[in-house]
Protein backbone atom coordinates (compact mmCIF):
# COMPACT_ATOMS: atom_id res chain seq x y z
CA UNK A 1 0.00 0.00 0.00
CA UNK A 2 2.68 2.56 1.21
CA UNK A 3 4.24 1.70 -2.34
CA UNK A 4 0.62 2.87 -4.36
CA UNK A 5 1.22 5.83 -2.36
CA UNK A 6 4.27 6.80 -3.46
CA UNK A 7 3.95 6.10 -7.02
CA UNK A 8 0.72 8.71 -6.75
CA UNK A 9 3.02 11.27 -5.28
CA UNK A 10 5.22 10.61 -8.02
CA UNK A 11 2.68 10.93 -10.54
CA UNK A 12 1.56 14.38 -9.24
CA UNK A 13 5.31 15.90 -8.56
CA UNK A 14 5.50 14.93 -12.23
CA UNK A 15 2.86 16.19 -13.88
CA UNK A 16 2.82 19.41 -12.17
CA UNK A 17 6.60 19.94 -13.26
CA UNK A 18 5.77 18.47 -17.27
CA UNK A 19 2.60 21.46 -16.57
CA UNK A 20 4.49 24.46 -15.51
CA UNK A 21 6.88 23.82 -19.01
CA UNK A 22 5.70 26.77 -21.60
CA UNK A 23 6.07 24.40 -25.03
CA UNK A 24 5.77 27.89 -26.90
CA UNK A 25 9.02 28.81 -25.40
CA UNK A 26 10.22 25.41 -25.90
CA UNK A 27 8.93 25.32 -29.37
CA UNK A 28 10.65 28.87 -30.15
CA UNK A 29 13.84 27.59 -28.40
CA UNK A 30 14.27 24.29 -30.85
CA UNK A 31 13.38 26.01 -34.24
CA UNK A 32 16.36 29.02 -33.12
CA UNK A 33 13.61 31.56 -33.20
CA UNK A 34 13.23 34.79 -30.82
CA UNK A 35 11.91 34.69 -27.34
CA UNK A 36 8.28 35.08 -27.49
CA UNK A 37 8.21 36.89 -24.08
CA UNK A 38 9.98 39.64 -25.82
CA UNK A 39 7.82 40.30 -28.67
CA UNK A 40 4.40 40.15 -29.52
CA UNK A 41 1.97 40.77 -26.42
CA UNK A 42 4.64 39.90 -24.08
CA UNK A 43 2.86 36.28 -23.57
CA UNK A 44 4.41 33.34 -24.19
CA UNK A 45 1.46 31.62 -25.50
CA UNK A 46 0.89 29.61 -28.56
CA UNK A 47 -0.50 32.64 -30.24
CA UNK A 48 2.52 34.66 -30.29
CA UNK A 49 4.58 32.08 -31.13
CA UNK A 50 2.57 31.34 -34.17
CA UNK A 51 3.25 35.27 -34.99
CA UNK A 52 6.47 35.00 -34.41
CA UNK A 53 7.06 32.08 -36.34
CA UNK A 54 4.46 31.81 -39.19
CA UNK A 55 3.70 28.72 -41.20
CA UNK A 56 6.75 26.99 -39.80
CA UNK A 57 5.37 26.31 -36.44
CA UNK A 58 1.66 25.34 -37.75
Amino acid sequence: MNMLILIDIALVIGAYVLGSISSAILVCRLMRLPDPRTLGSNNPGATDAQHIGGARIV
